[in-house]
């Protein structure tokens, strides 16, 4: 796979001190204000920042005004009706804005998502997903999760969140990633 473009933002300090993500390892970390940082991906509700050493860290979007950049946060998303196939359609539009901090692509089209099981109980909706990573030893698994259980309990009804990373199938780029995402990441 050839290295994507970053996004082109010059690089700003911290506009006061940040909990962070680093990135691959998904560890909790705390950059001070006034170091230097330059966002290289904006999707989501998080934004992508590296150092100037090279380091990359994940900053949450309601922070994203530390970068000069705007507040993110998640929007609710309202299912077409009250039906299974309504949710569901609502469940994969959530899960689609769950995105890979360092692959400008949603996890859908990625081809991570490989179970998502919606049932009805007495207290609404109750979601089930199993999901893969990029690569085994990925860190950031954790940090997706939360993303997906966040994203899910955006859809008004939906009461129970069961999101779960399986190692199995382990992911292939050129079987599981939607044709969208294969052209815009340079592999067609």
């Amino acid at each position: 796979m050839r290295p994507l473009p970053e996004e082109r933002h010059p690089p700003i300090p911290l506009a006061r001190d940040l909990a962070v993500v680093t990135i691959p390892d998904g560890k909790v970390d705390k950059l001070p204000a006034g170091t230097i940082v330059q966002v290289t991906q904006t999707l989501g509700t998080s934004y992508t920042v590296k150092t100037d050493r090279g380091a990359k860290y994940r900053i949450a979007g309601e922070d994203g005004d530390a970068v000069g950049m705007p507040r993110l946060s998640a929007t609710r998303i309202e299912p077409a009706g009250e039906s299974q196939k309504d949710l569901e359609a609502a469940a994969r539009k959530a899960l689609g804005r769950v995105f890979d901090p360092e692959i400008p692509v949603d996890i859908v089209n990625l081809g991570l998502v490989h179970e998502l099981k919606l049932e009805r109980k007495e207290d609404g909706w109750h979601a089930t997903v199993r999901m893969g990573l990029t690569s085994p030893g990925c860190g950031m698994g954790d940090v997706l999760v939360r993303d997906v259980e966040q994203a899910l309990r955006s859809i008004p009804g939906v009461a129970f969140v069961d999101a779960k990373v399986v190692l199995f199938p382990v992911w292939n780029p050129h079987t599981m990633m939607s044709e969208a995402a294969k052209l815009k990441l340079g592999l067609l």
